[in-house]
């Protein structure tokens, strides 16, 4: 492993460790982990060790999806025990086997690279920031994106982890500040839901949230927002893609799509500030 993802293993694996302790001695079962790696497979080097596609970007974009419902146990062939680092290996290879440095792999065997997370929501924002926020103007920036989720657990299904569990990995793998400090990325959106919810109290346990959400392009404020989150250039919230309901309303791709672009559009106004921050 290199560096940064050493960084992540190591402090990933005590924690874990500790957390496993836990579960266990409750009798209670999660599906894996969901624990980041930049290292990645090119080109048949063998192994995965090429982080440079993260590390030499201009702009790092970090997507938060909600939680890690069916993300898979590894497999290991020898029979032992699942590590730490197994778990940033799957992860590792699902990015190389599906991120191809502009979209996910829609046609991919891998049923999450065809979930509406991706297809609409996390390629969509590719999409966007690609043709307009970059545009012909930065049209030679580099940009990596890093899919992460704001619950680190889940219990499978479509059901989210209960308070009792989101309370263990709060006590015992509170990691996604550690994750943010050793990936240092420039913008982080949150496609977790709208309004005040269970999740928006996610994103207030692992940053520093400064004020009130900022409403965008006069959207309601539950329906797409600016947040100011110290140490992050730009950050923003909005609907989950595949969102059906806002309170007893339905709402449709159309709608979120309308929130997307109030971020894409905030970003394209502010985007000068982070090349100029880089220099």
């Amino acid at each position: 492993m290199n560096n940064l993802t050493k960084q992540l293993a190591n402090l990933y694996e005590p924690k874990w460790n500790e957390l496993k302790q836990q579960l266990d001695a409750k009798g209670i079962k999660v599906q894996s982990p969901f624990m980041l790696g930049v290292a990645l497979e090119r080109n048949n080097q063998g192994g995965y060790v090429d982080e440079s596609w993260w590390t030499d970007a201009d702009l790092k974009v970090m997507v938060f999806g909600q939680e890690p419902l069916n993300w898979p146990m590894p497999i290991l062939d020898d029979g032992s025990q699942v590590q730490s680092d197994d778990f940033v290996e799957l992860y590792q290879r699902f990015y190389s086997d599906n991120y191809k440095g502009e979209y996910f792999l829609t046609d991919s065997d891998n049923h999450l690279a065809k979930n509406k997370f991706f297809s609409m929501g996390f390629n969509g924002i590719m999409s966007g920031i690609k043709d307009f926020v970059l545009g012909e103007q930065y049209s030679d920036k580099k940009v990596a994106y890093l899919w992460n989720n704001i619950s680190k657990l889940s219990v499978g299904g479509r059901k989210g982890v209960d308070s009792g569990i989101h309370d263990l990995e709060k006590e015992y793998f509170h990691v996604i500040p550690q994750e943010i400090e050793i990936l240092k990325p420039d913008v982080l959106i949150f496609l977790t839901g709208p309004g005040q919810n269970t999740y928006y109290s996610y994103i207030q346990d692992n940053f520093n949230v400064k004020g009130s959400p900022i409403p965008l392009a006069g959207n309601d404020i539950d329906a797409v927002a600016k947040l100011d989150i110290e140490g992050i250039s730009l950050a923003y919230k909005t609907y989950h893609p595949t969102a059906t309901k806002d309170g007893d309303r339905g709402i449709t791709d159309a709608e979120k799509w309308k929130y997307y672009h109030a971020i894409l559009d905030d970003m394209k106004e502010h985007i000068q500030e982070i090349f100029l921050k880089g220099k």
